[in-house]
């Protein structure tokens, strides 16, 4: 009998479903019952409470009364943030392969099934499957995660060539909570980064597709809640320009740390985006009269990728400093310049 017709659950778990939540026990409930009502039953539920102060805890020992503790575990933590939950679920899954499901997003009822079946064609060599995703309470986003990010594929399910580019070339179209992953991969890579609130999820992405190639199922079996304000401090924290910076900056350098044995494209993409990065913190010093500082990031901005622009910029702060700040604080109200370096996805796991 296969691990997807095994029944009734046999206690010892192949994947491990990671749902991480802080204050939604309500929302939680319906996270819960769309892991029940999969077609494979060979799992184990996981719930990681970061801190929670309603009645998250009862919502849990209800369903561990019904369906057992060993089918249904409750861990409770001081709230430390997404990151540290996800680490914290990953630490404690026994299953040999772990899946993460926010709590207020659902999965239809194949999509473990179909994941499972997707590793058993690929074998050993591939270590994680992604799945296509949707969209709920947006009206306006009605193509699915794979159209939005261009991604058009023929077959039901396959194979990602070179799985560093492709999460490295922003959009990709992979949600954490439409991804299985080989459980011991995952904290070989070091989990999600508790360092980074902003685009943890993509920076686990690319740590991952450094150890294993990736496959994919060519459906959308996750429906991602992504109505707007549903990362409460998050969206206002990204409009924080010194914040942003700091974020992705960071992320890009400990990138570009781990891309000496890779392909020369990535290490090249990397370099662009933080010379991109520190152009904007450029800008940002400008808009603030501090000249001195704005020079240094056009000249990093340089070293990691030299173009006449750069250097245009560099020499107009030099000569004509406040010149050079009435240039970007008109570019700041510009719409049009808006940076789009590898944007987080526009919905991503959140508790």
């Amino acid at each position: 009998m296969s691990d997807s017709q095994q029944s009734p659950y046999s206690g010892k778990p192949v994947v491990s479903v990671l749902i991480p939540t802080y204050n939604r026990a309500p929302l939680l409930r319906n996270a819960i019952d769309c892991v029940l009502a999969q077609t494979y039953s060979n799992y184990e539920i996981v719930v990681v409470d970061d801190g929670s102060t309603d009645n998250t805890a009862e919502v849990v020992d209800g369903y561990a009364a019904v369906h057992g503790k060993q089918r249904i575990r409750y861990i409770y933590q001081q709230n430390q943030k997404i990151s540290a939950a996800l680490n914290t679920g990953l630490a404690n899954a026994h299953g040999k392969w772990s899946a993460v499901l926010a709590s207020d997003d659902l999965w239809v009822p194949e999509k473990l099934e179909r994941q499972v079946g997707c590793l058993q064609v690929f074998g050993e060599e591939c270590g994680a499957c992604f799945t296509d995703s949707k969209f709920m309470n947006r009206a306006d986003l009605t193509q699915t995660a794979f159209e939005l990010a261009g991604k058009h594929y023929e077959k039901a399910m396959g194979l990602i060539g070179d799985p560093v580019l492709f999460i490295l070339n922003y959009p990709h179209g992979v949600f954490v909570q439409a991804l299985m992953m080989r459980t011991d991969l995952a904290l070989e890579v070091g989990g999600f980064d508790p360092k980074l609130y902003l685009a943890e999820d993509h920076d686990f992405l690319f740590r991952l597709a450094i150890r294993t190639k990736f496959s994919f199922v060519n459906a959308p079996l996750v429906t991602v809640d992504a109505k707007r304000g549903r990362s409460v401090g998050l969206s206002e924290l990204a409009k924080i320009e010194h914040v942003r910076l700091e974020q992705y900056q960071y992320r890009f350098e400990k990138w570009l740390s781990l891309s000496n044995d890779l392909d020369p494209r990535i290490r090249r993409t990397i370099q662009n985006n933080l010379s991109r990065i520190y152009n904007e913190w450029a800008n940002f010093y400008l808009t603030r009269g501090d000249y001195a500082k704005a020079r240094q990031a056009y000249k990093v901005a340089a070293e990691y990728r030299s173009t006449p622009r750069i250097l245009f910029k560099w020499l107009l702060c030099r000569l004509a400093p406040r010149l050079a700040g009435e240039m970007a604080l008109k570019r700041l109200y510009d719409p049009s310049t808006i940076s789009t370096v590898n944007q987080p996805q526009g919905a991503v796991v959140r508790k």
